[in-house]
């Protein structure tokens, strides 16, 4: 008996050792790597999140100095710019002196120069000018005018280097260090360049880089410093060089001049790479200083110091927090891992133990013990479990695959919903919210788990009537899906719109068991759609009612007027000669002239009148339900005397005009687009007849544009169809009566009637018909030349060249394409260009009439003593004729003494002279007495066709002429 319990006690104590066994193995196997990990992972954590809060921190410090270096070169890159545009203007201004002649080049440079030199840019800053070989034409010092800056003695060319690029570049923004005669270092300076060409100037505005202070509104950097912040209560602080205070957002002004000593030994030893430094500060309201952290960085060129500062306590507490949950973690899941080992322990050995249960049952057995039974066992289990997995391995493979793919598919719809811009709401059947997405999220405020569980009414804005969500609700159980435009509220409160879908899910029995929603946020949309809106019927520089506008508006009140009747007047303004403001001022001023103009027009509105804006100077005034007519009188020397008052443009006084056209309904048309025509056209009578006046529209206007057009669109047709035929008149040498010269004349065949010159001539002039109108008599007269070689009859042929068509850029290639297609010398082809043409842009007009000289074509000057000639100009030209104008030779008697100073001039100036209209032999002795040399009129011939013209030449040729035809 006691040997049995002696054995029991044994195999109790064995299977006991081996279960604890298990349990030490496990502690050992789990905790020990479970402590290294959360260790090293510690470690790792905390080292990474203080390099991260140390380099945000820098980078803001980096950050706040590039967005201050970038204010600062921009406002100085902006003010150089100005201040270089404005003195280019000035020289542009002395230009156009020069050119009229008012000054001469070497007086004009110098009134420039004079102006020039006294400005100052900061406190050292200046002007200077240079030419394209690096010369110096403008300079404070005196000494260096005239020399080339690339060979100065007294520096080296290293100094001088950035001269190279100015001459390369010749405009934009520069910067380049500079060092003068009595500086140990060199200084950083700037300068902004702008290039006049016409005198080959390259004006230079320059100022070192450490008197920016004077130019730049640091006021401004500060308010901008101040409303940056780094988390809760970091924020920038800004010093100069010299210690001072110059930006702190908890600061006030005295508080600055306190803290100076404080805060000038905390950045002594300051560096130019951004460095972070721990330190206690006390705040002007604080009992006790604070740990903070600071990052600052200097910036030399502007004599400045950055800093960007925060507490240690904000900044670090989130990584105090992480020491104190990872610790406590790691303990909890210390004990975690030894209750998870001892259950793995007595797991492990319960099937040990059996086994010595079973040795046991075989000793009380009577059966020796002798090993091998928990072997045995094992392997019968573990054939039973290989049998199993052959059977359902087929089954196992199939469902592992399709689990794959499903779980691939999700993955994919999770990606998806995830990432969709648009917000996605799913409920259940009762409205539930179970899942949002991000953008659900960053749209409403709400996150994640503040919305699941939530019905989507947290959303409801109460702006919408009890209707709408009845429609929606019947739109979604009759069709399953609902969408349109819905207000909603965010989380702050908010309002805003969004485009909301939503459909239903329904299962195999046509239930619905969710709801799913896709919205997205369309503010931004409908701002732009205003915008475009407001854009689309307003004037953007003046915000007046537009072009569009006035139609909508005057359409509608026209339809009104019909119905109930009444009358309206529509004022079509104008500014004069506005281009001219434009040329002087630039477009920028003359856009401010408009502002200017458009706020005092609309201070005379009555209640009945609007204001709109047509484009460039063009105004219009529509005044419903007047009186009588004397309102449109006050009405229209109301918008008079506004101009009379000057504007201020650039601080010199401007005085301007305007040309008004009034339109009346009922009487004047009856659409808007025909009253607004009709008051074009008396606005533009109104024009025709010296400006500054208004006038009411009539129907003899209509009835004169329509004419212009008939005979603009016959013009057209009539070079389509051929109607244009060339005559040709005689010029008659007076003493040998026999022709010197033609005269080409185009004259226009219309249904077997010549229309007159003075009927077409003008209305082509005003648009670009007397290009084709005069290509056409070139082209006829050269083909005429070559008929006239072949029958041995040629003389010079002189042909009218419209002021249009003379200062054409291609003039001058198309006659000697002319000359060379049609082989006609040039000596026979004469060009004739009115006074007023020749003294039009005279430097322009002189290139081309010699140009076309050195070809060989010869020139005469048509209706000589009509225009305002200058002599001096005139003699410069290669003139070969002078033509009296035929007023003059109407009334000799009259103008004997003209006629006479126009020979005169002629013979001291070599030049042959022509009379124009001579039309009784009377006129014709006189004329010779007074020592003209040729004649021209109907005493001789009538303009009259080729044909006629050449049976006139040859008639002459076979013997002298004895009757006039």
């Amino acid at each position: 008996m006691s040997v049995s319990l002696s054995q029991s006690l044994k195999r109790r104590i064995i299977r006991w050792s081996i279960g604890q066994k298990i349990f030490a193995g496990n502690l050992l196997l789990l905790i020990i790597p479970l402590l290294i990990i959360f260790t090293l992972l510690l470690q790792y954590t905390f080292t990474r999140i203080n390099r991260t809060i140390e380099e945000g921190m820098k980078a803001a410090g980096i950050a706040i100095v590039d967005m201050i270096k970038l204010s600062v070169d921009t406002s100085v890159s902006n003010y150089l710019r100005a201040v270089a545009d404005k003195n280019l203007q000035l020289v542009a201004s002395y230009h156009q002196k020069q050119r009229s002649g008012e000054l001469s080049e070497a007086r004009a440079k110098e009134a420039v120069t004079a102006i020039f030199k006294p400005q100052k840019i900061g406190e050292s800053g200046y002007i200077y000018v240079l030419n394209s070989k690096g010369e110096t034409q403008v300079h404070p010092r005196s000494e260096l005018i005239g020399s080339s800056l690339l060979q100065v003695n007294d520096f080296s060319n290293a100094s001088w280097s950035f001269v190279l690029q100015q001459i390369k570049k010749k405009t934009g923004y520069l910067e380049y260090l500079w060092k003068n005669p009595n500086d140990t270092e060199p200084r950083p300076k700037a300068l902004y360049m702008t290039y006049f060409q016409p005198w080959d100037w390259i004006i230079s505005v320059c100022c070192p880089q450490n008197e920016f202070f004077i130019i730049i509104d640091f006021q401004a950097i500060e308010k901008r410093m101040a409303t940056f912040s780094y988390g809760r209560s970091g924020y920038a602080i800004m010093l100069n060089d010299q210690g001072e205070i110059l930006a702190h957002p908890h600061l006030s002004a005295l508080q600055k001049t306190e803290y100076t000593e404080q805060i000038r030994a905390l950045f002594a030893k300051a560096e130019l790479t951004p460095r972070l430094m721990h330190y206690q500060w006390r705040n002007p309201n604080d009992e006790h200083p604070k740990n903070k952290i600071l990052v600052f960085r200097k910036i030399p060129q502007l004599g400045l110091i950055i800093g960007v500062t925060a507490y240690e306590e904000e900044v670090y507490g989130g990584l105090f927090s992480t020491r104190i949950v990872v610790v406590l973690l790691t303990l909890i899941a210390a004990l975690l891992t030894v209750g998870a080992a001892f259950f793995l322990s007595r797991g492990l050995a319960r099937p040990l133990q059996r086994f010595a249960r079973q040795l046991e049952m075989s000793d009380q057995g009577g059966e020796e013990y002798r090993g091998g039974c928990e072997i045995h066992f094992l392997i019968n289990r573990f054939a039973q479990y290989l049998d199993f997995m052959h059977r359902t391995n087929d089954k196992l493979q199939a469902e592992i695959q399709f689990r794959k793919s499903a779980e691939n598919f999700l993955q994919i719809y999770k990606h998806i919903f995830d990432n969709a811009t648009e917000g996605i709401i799913i409920t259940d059947a009762d409205g539930k919210i179970l899942a949002v997405n991000e953008a659900f999220t960053t749209i409403t405020g709400y996150e994640a788990h503040e919305a699941v569980g939530q019905n989507p009414r947290i959303l409801q804005s109460d702006q919408h009537a009890d209707d709408f969500f009845r429609q929606m609700w019947q739109s979604l159980t009759g069709k399953g899906s609902w969408e349109g435009e819905i207000w909603n509220k965010k989380k702050d409160g908010t309002l805003f719109p969004e485009w909301l879908t939503i459909n239903c899910i329904r299962n195999g029995h046509k239930k619905i068991i969710h709801y799913f929603a896709m919205f997205y946020e369309i503010g931004e949309l409908k701002k732009r759609e205003k915008q475009i809106a407001f854009m689309a019927y307003h004037d953007i520089l003046t915000r007046l009612p537009n072009r569009a506008f006035l139609e909508h508006k005057l359409t509608k009140t026209l339809l009104e007027l019909r119905q109930h009747g009444g009358r309206l007047a529509l004022f079509f303004i104008d500014l004069d000669n506005f281009k001219n403001i434009n040329d002087v001022f630039g477009h920028h001023q003359g856009d401010d002239l408009l502002l200017q103009v458009s706020q005092r027009f609309a201070s005379i509105l009555g209640s009945n009148d609007s204001l709109f804006r047509l484009g460039s100077d063009e105004f219009v005034l529509l005044m419903e339900h007047f009186d009588n007519d004397s309102m449109l009188y006050l009405m229209a020397n109301r918008i008079q005397a506004v101009l009379k008052k000057p504007f201020l443009l650039e601080f010199k006084k401007i005085y301007v005009n305007a040309s008004i056209g009034i339109s009346l309904y009922p009487g004047d048309g009856e659409s808007s687009m025909e009253m607004i025509r009709s008051a074009d056209m008396a606005m533009h009578k109104a024009k025709r007849e010296g400006k500054n006046k208004y006038i009411l529209f009539t129907r003899s206007m209509h009835d004169e544009l329509y004419e212009k057009f008939r005979i603009e669109n016959g013009i057209r047709y009539g070079l389509l169809k051929k109607e244009f035929v060339v005559f040709y008149q005689p010029k008659v040498n007076i003493a040998s009566r026999r022709t010197s010269s033609l005269e080409a004349l185009i004259r226009w065949n219309r249904g077997g009637k010549l229309v007159s010159p003075g009927q077409f001539i003008p209305i082509a002039e005003e648009s670009s018909l007397i290009d084709d109108l005069c290509l056409f008599v070139l082209q006829t007269t050269c083909a005429f030349l070559g008929t006239m070689k072949q029958q041995e009859v040629i003389v010079p042929v002189s042909v009218n060249i419209s002021p249009r068509q003379f200062h054409n850029a291609d003039f001058v290639d198309m006659v000697e394409d002319l000359l060379r297609s049609y082989t006609v010398e040039p000596r026979f082809l004469e060009l004739e260009i009115t006074e007023t043409t020749a003294m039009k842009d005279v430097e322009h007009t002189l290139a081309i009439m010699h140009r076309l000289r050195e070809m060989g074509l010869l020139f005469s000057i048509d209706d000589f003593g009509t225009g305002y000639s200058s002599l001096g100009y005139l003699n410069r030209m290669p003139v070969n004729t002078l033509k009296i104008d035929k007023q003059f030779v109407d009334d000799l008697q009259a103008n004997g003494g003209i006629v006479n100073t126009i020979i005169a001039i002629s013979k001291q100036m070599h030049l042959n002279v022509v009379a124009e209209g001579v039309e009784t032999e009377e006129q014709l002795l006189e004329l010779a007495t007074m020592g003209c040399h040729e004649a021209q009129g109907y005493y001789f011939s009538r303009p009259v066709s080729m044909d006629e013209i050449l049976r006139y030449l040859l008639n002459e040729k076979l013997g002298p002429r004895t009757t006039s035809t």
